[in-house]
């Protein structure tokens, strides 16, 4: 699946292209109180610099806790561009 989304970068805002390359995954504690979620993606975007088109893989990785209420929020990510493909 491919999915957009527009982001702002201080006074820019960046419209992002995405979508899951290979395996995607959500694993959940077996108290159903944290997850962790990961995978890779394809990412593409205008660079507002220089009118390019930015496109390379990144790897995630997010964690989410249950909160009193029952309800999973994330509490911690990272996304990195996989070596050498940054364009």
């Amino acid at each position: 699946m491919r999915r957009s989304l527009f982001v702002w970068f201080g006074f820019l805002l960046v419209y992002i292209k995405y979508s899951w390359v290979s395996e995607h995954r959500i694993v959940s504690s077996a108290s159903a109180d944290m997850a962790y979620e990961y995978g890779t993606l394809d990412i593409s975007y205008d660079s507002n610099n220089d009118g390019k088109r930015r496109e390379f893989k990144a790897v995630i990785l997010n964690v989410y806790k249950a909160g009193k209420d029952g309800v999973c929020r994330k509490v911690a990510g990272t996304r990195e561009p996989l070596p050498d493909q940054e364009n």
